[in-house]
């Protein structure tokens, strides 16, 4: 089975210079490989929250591993579907940007604080106790400051002075490590994508000082989830005194990657599938027409870990798995076609969406994965009707 995942994984790596898409299986296999090795041939990958791992029996572990090969091996295949169609692909043309780049990306950076500040709290944002809000900020507005952060973080690279650059991304880093919340690690993993996305390369000595400071931020989140006070303030306080522990990052990787796939192997471990559940999951309609409650509370591995959407397509079975993502790949990358054709701002903002469509569905809830493929289809349908109409008026002109 390692073979067939390091086959995959090295395939989708290849495919991921034509297509950003393949980054889903490239995720996936990274995962399975790291989880593998470290958990078979070594112990590295074994530490993680909640001790997922020495609750695993053999059966239950490799059955999540032939799920996620599964989902890749339907996701590639659906993306064959759009090989051959011939479109200029948004990683060998460069992103057209307007005049003005600058002045909009900073006007998106004063959003993303106002989302900050407005949805923790100012309060909370800069000094609280422990990790939780206890209800401070507004919820609703971190929902979409979590999809407007990398965003923003895969724009900045595009201002035009270097200076600006630094600052703003300074700044932004110094207030989101005050959360505690993996988000950190969202600022280099996407101003990197951003760099890429800009230069068409990424030059060795850029590439380490970005992984570096992935590995910063991660212990930075693991050592600051233990402060009794926590916040912009008191984080900084407490890291210029004691620094930062190292020991923290495999923990965080191990938060990242193989914790994904033991909470998968406990779910098909000790649960059993619930249709009434699973229904409500992929409703497309809003929480309040649903009971959202019992989808809530029956997809839970403990009071804190929600059911992976992957595990919970496992749940129904490989046939599920297998058609769920094949129609996945055959969404993302219809609307990865039309986009790509059109503004680089429409093109980014797939990105960072497809970025949490692929992380998110290894440690979130299925109904949470799900309704970013139903605001995507509603996005690209109100575009294509938006330009359809712009058509036709500057035809009767």
């Amino acid at each position: 089975m390692l073979l067939l995942m390091v086959f995959f994984l090295f395939y989708s790596i290849f495919s991921l210079k034509n297509n950003f898409l393949f980054f889903l299986p490239v995720f996936y296999m990274g995962i399975c490989v790291y989880t593998y090795i470290g958990s078979v041939f070594f112990e590295f990958s074994r530490n993680v929250p909640f001790g997922f791992y020495e609750k695993l029996d053999v059966e239950s572990y490799n059955s999540a591993y032939l799920y996620y090969l599964i989902a890749c091996v339907a996701f590639i295949l659906g993306m064959q579907f759009w090989k051959n169609k011939k479109t200029p692909s948004v990683d060998k043309k460069p992103i057209v940007m307007p005049e003005k780049i600058s002045f909009y990306i900073f006007l998106l950076y004063l959003f993303v604080m106002f989302l900050l500040h407005f949805g923790y709290g100012f309060n909370a944002l800069y000094s609280r106790s422990g990790y939780t809000l206890n209800g401070s900020g507004v919820a609703y507005l971190r929902v979409i400051y979590s999809v407007f952060l990398p965003l923003i973080c895969l724009l900045l690279p595009f201002m035009k002075k270097k200076k600006h650059r630094i600052f703003l991304i300074f700044i932004l880093f110094l207030l989101v490590q005050g959360t505690s919340s993996r988000n950190l690690i969202m600022i280099p993993s996407c101003y990197y994508v951003g760099v890429f996305l800009r230069d068409k390369k990424v030059s060795f000595f850029k590439s380490i000082s970005i992984f570096l400071t992935v590995l910063i931020a991660l212990s930075m989140v693991m050592n600051s989830r233990n402060f009794i006070t926590q916040g912009v303030f008191p984080n900084i306080f407490h890291f210029y005194r004691e620094g930062i522990d190292f020991t923290f990052i495999w923990l965080a990787l191990n938060y990242l990657s193989s914790y994904s796939l033991f909470a998968t192997s406990l779910t098909l471990q000790d649960h059993i599938f619930d249709l009434s559940s699973f229904m409500i999951a992929i409703n497309p309609l809003p929480s309040s027409y649903v009971d959202i409650d019992y989808m809530v509370e029956t997809q839970k591995l403990n009071k804190n870990s929600p059911y992976p959407a992957i595990s919970m397509l496992a749940l129904a079975g490989p046939y599920v798995v297998f058609f769920y993502y094949f129609f996945v790949a055959l969404i993302w990358g219809g609307v990865y076609k039309f986009f790509k054709k059109r503004t680089g701002f429409f093109t980014m903002f797939l990105v960072v969406l497809f970025i949490l469509f692929t992380i998110l569905s290894t440690q979130y809830n299925l109904r949470g994965v799900t309704r970013l493929l139903y605001y995507l289809v509603f996005l690209s349908i109100s575009l294509k009707f938006y330009y359809i109409l712009s058509f036709n008026f500057r035809c009767k002109k």
